[in-house]
């Protein structure tokens, strides 16, 4: 695997980070955890790095309210199915 094809991404503070490509076999994405050793050896390789330097959770809190679940989801498959569900949404926002 050629190094241009693989995305590093390390956390400053830590040194540790995670890498990820495209399988060429099945062409899903993998993504697997980098520690320190893993980040020096892809490096060395010519991996390119991405520095994270504010972590996600900081970037956007997380929304007030109950978690969001996997029933939520089907619930919302089911509304979109459903002829007037955009109108019916506006409505209840106003």
């Amino acid at each position: 695997m050629r190094a241009d094809v693989i995305l590093l991404t390390v956390e400053p503070q830590s040194g540790e980070g995670t890498y990820s490509f495209v399988c060429p076999s099945c062409e899903d994405l993998v993504e697997k955890p980098a520690d320190r050793k893993i980040v020096s050896l892809l490096k060395s390789v010519g991996v390119d790095v991405a520095e994270r330097s504010v972590p996600i959770e900081e970037l956007e809190p997380r929304p007030e309210g109950p978690p969001f679940t996997f029933d939520d989801v089907i619930d919302f498959h089911f509304l979109l199915g459903q002829d007037g569900w955009l109108e019916a949404l506006m409505a209840s926002a106003e």
